[in-house]
């Protein structure tokens, strides 16, 4: 069995920074469809509502560590969990899921002094597996005009496929090559943003300039002026700062389970000369 690791939310497989000396023993993972049954009293039909969503999961790894080092495997695995950083757990060296340590417990057993026994629990913001690898679809556009964006659109690369069977959301990088200010920026999952259920809209009164970058991650663990960390969807920054401001309509974009081609549009106003568009995801898979 392939070794399972813990990396940061940048790191793949190859470089993760922390390697199980063991494999745990037991990996607990429930999907949980996040649907709400209302009874009807003396009904024969009930409510149902679902908005096709799952809830966090709670990973519980429960593994063994034994020999001289094993204290320090220990505490490597309680440093991962107790950061306050988003972080990847490799269930293979091909799939992971982002997560937050929950707790890890530690059992000493009389007669088994060369061993450390625990628990660990991992919680999950976004409940999918996600790919290792890194899919990418790019264009330039040169006007403010409405695009809708697959392989064959001019002057891309690359097309939205998900080969999971999940959601997967989109990071999307803006760069206005040149030009005059780009002040508002919409982005849809469907051909047009009017037949789009799901929408990023970004804005700014002074816009982004000639030269600059912005970026709309999926999520942003960030820290606000309080000291606390909060996780920001769809969060915006330019030069490693907030910038603008975005509103999501039903969901942050993303490509659908199975999808081949999936056909996006944008409009990016303001817009007068050239902008690169960067969109980044992964295969998403229900477990």
């Amino acid at each position: 069995m392939t070794t399972m690791k813990i990396g940061e939310d940048t790191q793949a497989y190859a470089a993760a920074s922390y390697s199980f000396s063991n494999n745990p023993e037991i990996v607990d993972s429930q999907l949980v469809p996040n649907r709400k049954f209302t009874e009807v009293p003396f009904g024969k039909k009930h409510i149902v509502s679902d908005g096709y969503g799952a809830k966090p999961r709670n990973i519980i790894l429960t593994g063994t560590f034994h020999g001289t080092s094993k204290r320090t495997y220990y505490n490597d695995l309680a440093e991962h969990i107790y950061d306050n950083l988003v972080k990847k757990f490799f269930i293979t060296s091909t799939k992971f899921y982002y997560f937050l340590g929950g707790n890890l417990k530690e059992t000493l057993k009389g007669g088994r002094t060369n061993f450390i026994d625990y628990v660990a629990n991992l919680w999950t913001p976004i409940p999918f597996a996600f790919s290792d690898t890194e899919s990418t679809y790019t264009v330039a556009i040169a006007n403010a005009d409405e695009l809708e964006l697959n392989d064959a659109t001019a002057n891309s690369t690359g097309n939205f496929t998900n080969a999971g069977n999940a959601p997967s959301f989109v990071k999307w990088v803006i760069v206005n090559t040149s030009g005059n200010n780009i002040t508002q920026i919409d982005i849809g999952n469907a051909s047009t943003l009017a037949g789009s259920k799901q929408k990023i809209k970004w804005t700014d009164s002074t816009g982004l300039a000639s030269g600059k970058t912005l970026t709309i991650y999926i999520y942003k663990f960030k820290e606000e002026d309080s000291g606390y960390k909060f996780m920001r969807y769809g969060y915006s920054e330019e030069s490693s700062v907030e910038f603008g401001s975005v509103a999501i309509t039903g969901d942050l974009p993303y490509v659908t389970k199975e999808a081949t081609d999936q056909s996006f549009s944008i409009q990016l106003t303001g817009n007068s000369d050239a902008s690169t568009i960067t969109a980044t995801y992964r295969a998403a898979y229900l477990g």
